[in-house]
């Protein structure tokens, strides 16, 4: 089974309070996809966000216009739920365990109208054509790993800034009992009429980074956990989990010919079946793709692949791209290095498009920006290409969101003694009580 991601920047949570690089529109998701499927791993989404993003919410109702739906079929794209063919039915428990945001959808009369009609329809394609989009909700109470998250940020935060220090005390004798959801964080921050705007925000950006500390210890097994697509940490990095000794020696960037994105996104247009092979695990690009990605990970953290070993992988999946996508006239891409803390890898950084792993930095060793984490990717051109400037692109990814692991030793004693749950009936009682027991 390949690499997952779980894509927390779809977050209607993180769009409500401006938290990270949330998408919001069509366009912002169909690129993200558009590029994941071309250079990331397969996504896992939760199953509230499906249904109170705005961006998916237009692509379930216009299938046309995004590859959402198609990827979903086929299984890139999967939806981590409560309860399996229920999504017709989510925002109706989400009302009723007292979410705003699902009350508010519940109350426009288009969700009646047009939104809830067409997800019943997609639900029952889904069952006909008997996707692997499903993936089971973890049978674990959510608000009992959260709690413990919560009170970890607590206790961080006023390290982390030593000026909130008199508020967030405050705060935690307040309402640190009554904190085991971001739901509940939220309410607490709103009852602290109190506080600073400052620690307000700072609070609530807390409340956002324990969620996806939950996610990435719920979604974790004795061996690995799956990556977390989320704001860079602030408080709980320390639970992150390694991926490589760091290099005795400074890799350097490869480059590679690639289509430009936005020759792709043109060339692929409306056509979304052209991705196919690219989710495919037996069509030879998708082949190509996983070798690139694993050589990549390997090259950049001195595991057995060299620069020319690399290069080679590289070309080998560049020219199975233009052959997809043409014309021939293509932009040279640059991937870097993954971060290096205290002579350990400990995180990668990507841009939401996906697109691998950052640039080197100063001192010709690797790059390290120790207090926000943030590198850049670039595409660059070639100084013989023609018209080089109608390809050139160059991204600066410092307040993109990023991605991590949860160690999985330290997601075991998160885990540890968490009560746990299995529903055996598809009754509504019981939907609705699994639901209630595992939101976080």
């Amino acid at each position: 089974m390949p690499d997952a991601m779980y894509c927390g920047i779809v977050d209607d949570f993180a769009i409500d309070h401006g938290i990270g690089s949330p998408i919001k529109t069509l366009k912002q998701l169909n690129s993200h996809l558009v590029s994941t499927v071309l250079f990331g791993d397969e996504l896992v989404i939760n199953d509230g966000h499906v249904v109170l993003n705005p961006a998916v919410q237009s692509a379930i109702l216009n299938d046309k216009k995004s590859p959402f739906r198609r990827l979903v079929t086929n299984g890139f794209v999967q939806i981590l739920t409560r309860y399996e063919h229920s999504i017709e039915k989510l925002a109706d428990f989400m009302h009723r365990e007292g979410i705003p945001s699902a009350t508010t959808l519940l109350g426009d009369p288009w969700y009646e109208e047009k939104f809830e009609p067409e997800l019943q329809r997609w639900s029952s394609d889904l069952v006909k054509r008997k996707s692997r989009c499903w993936r089971d909700w973890p049978p674990i109470q959510t608000n009992y790993v959260y709690k413990q998250l919560a009170a970890r940020a607590l206790d961080a935060l006023p390290r982390s800034q030593p000026d909130l220090a008199v508020e967030v005390a405050r705060f935690e004798r307040q309402f640190g009992e009554t904190i085991d959801s971001r739901r509940s964080w939220e309410a607490a921050v709103t009852a602290a009429s109190w506080l600073s705007p400052t620690a307000k925000r700072s609070l609530m950006l807390a409340a956002h980074e324990s969620y996806n500390y939950m996610w990435g210890s719920l979604l974790s097994s004795e061996t690995d956990s799956l990556r977390i697509q989320a704001p860079a940490a602030r408080l709980l990095q320390s639970m992150d989990a390694s991926v490589g000794e760091l290099p005795s020696r400074r890799r350097e960037p490869i480059k590679f010919f690639v289509p430009r994105d936005a020759l792709v996104s043109r060339a692929v247009g409306g056509s979304w079946e052209r991705l196919d092979d690219f989710t495919d695990y037996n069509s030879d690009v998708y082949l190509a793709k996983i070798e690139f990605r694993a050589s990549l990970d390997r090259y950049y953290t001195g595991r057995g692949v060299n620069r020319k070993q690399m290069r080679e992988v590289a070309d080998a999946y560049g020219k199975a791209l233009i052959k997809v996508f043409g014309p021939g006239e293509n932009v040279s891409m640059a991937v870097g290095v993954v971060l290096a803390v205290g002579g350990v890898v400990t995180t990668v950084l990507a841009p939401p498009a996906a697109i691998a792993i950052g640039a080197a930095a100063a001192g010709g060793g690797l790059g390290l920006a120790a207090s926000t984490k943030f590198l850049k990717l670039r595409l660059l051109s070639r100084v013989s290409m023609p018209r080089p400037s109608r390809w050139i692109e160059e991204r600066d990814v410092s307040s993109s969101d990023t991605w991590f692991k949860v160690d999985p030793g330290e997601a075991r004693g998160l885990l540890a003694g968490a009560p746990r749950f299995a529903p055996k009936t598809s009754s509504r009682e019981q939907i609705a009580e699994y639901w209630s027991t595992g939101l976080g």
